[in-house]
């Protein structure tokens, strides 16, 4: 605990320094110092866990008054420190009603975090005047199999797959496109649609979601049946580091206007998912739970997050880091000037 509070409070104090020697933290400035002194008098007064000091640093942060929009699932967790600042977030199902508030001519929110392509896209059309800050998640795909199972995409025959026209079909496509035979692919809406074929028999292998696959896994044991990851998506894709999944999206007038309490939330979000990498389980998924639970972010339960933790890729970073693997990641969807998207 003492080593993750160590980690916490240490990145802090170069924000809040503006010496930030982390590409993945943004210098800012006033809410830090703030920040730093109750985090530290969290550790002085040896609270046992990170949802404490989360709680603590954010008491009175300016924070709070932000309005936030966020997808269910594996993106929502990056805004557990925001839920411990008090923030207003209203987590979605779908990308239906990202979209309305992206394109909404009357702004409802200061940040939504979305699928990055779909923020991206809107954005370069002009059709959006939210902007992109940064990436939270980097990929949560796997392949689920039998046990025995081959992670050579060319022996897998009825594969279920979901999300054709989305982020987690075009990059399955991307990644096994020329070693799969597409026949064998039969395509559903969701991961729990596609864990449903899988387990029922329906489909011998399939594309899944953390923590879903997992999930998947126990409940097919349930069933006497032997299930394993056979393959990481993210591991083939690129050079093996991911892709940028979902981001955050920044309404460009709130951040004229909340520029401090918004570059304050992002380091707290990044300094916190960089921390729990380096977490127990228990403590990820006491995290969760204090930070009004798992229903809420859309997950099937807090103990399975916080095992699988790691295999989400929750890596909160600053877009403008990272514009070449945006770009190669926008070739997939028709966006040809990412550097005209991202928030300055």
């Amino acid at each position: 605990m003492k080593r993750l509070l160590s980690v916490l409070l240490a990145g802090l104090m170069l924000a809040g320094c503006g010496t930030a020697t982390s590409e993945a933290v943004p210098e800012v400035t006033e809410a830090p110092e703030e920040i730093v002194e109750q985090v530290q008098q969290t550790i002085e007064e040896n609270q046992p866990a990170i949802t404490e000091a989360l709680a603590q640093a954010s008491e009175t942060s300016a924070i709070k008054d932000l309005k936030i929009l966020s997808p269910s699932g594996a993106p929502a967790l990056s805004l557990i420190p925001a839920a411990f600042a008090g923030c207003s977030i209203d987590f979605v199902d779908g990308s239906d009603p990202l979209q309305a508030a992206l394109v909404n001519p009357t702004p409802e929110y200061d940040i939504i975090v979305a699928p990055s392509n779909l923020g991206m896209k809107l954005a370069e059309a002009g059709k959006s005047p939210y902007k992109l800050l940064g990436i939270v998640t980097w990929g949560n795909l796997y392949i689920v199999g039998p046990s025995d199972a081959q992670a050579d995409p060319s022996t897998w025959t009825n594969v279920a797959s979901f999300g054709e026209q989305s982020v987690t079909g075009k990059v399955f496509t991307e990644v096994y496109g020329d070693a799969l035979k597409m026949d064998e692919v039969t395509w559903y809406n969701s991961t729990a649609e596609a864990s449903a074929a899988l387990i029922s028999g329906a489909a011998d292998v399939a594309m899944l979601a953390e923590p879903n696959a997992t999930a998947s896994i126990a409940k097919a044991k349930e069933n006497g049946v032997d299930l394993s990851i056979i393959d990481d998506v993210q591991a083939k894709y690129g050079e093996g580091n991911g892709f940028p999944q979902a981001a955050i999206f920044v309404r460009e007038d709130a951040y004229a206007e909340k520029k401090d309490s918004i570059d304050s939330l992002f380091t707290v979000m990044s300094i916190f998912s960089k921390a729990a990498n380096e977490a127990d389980p228990e403590l990820i998924a006491e995290a969760i739970n204090n930070a009004g639970g798992a229903e809420q972010y859309g997950v099937p339960n807090a103990e399975i997050v916080g095992k699988v933790w790691k295999r989400l890729n929750v890596n909160v970073v600053p877009a403008k880091d990272y514009v070449e693997e945006l770009k190669t990641f926008g070739t997939m969807f028709d966006i040809n000037d990412v550097e005209s998207v991202i928030l300055n």
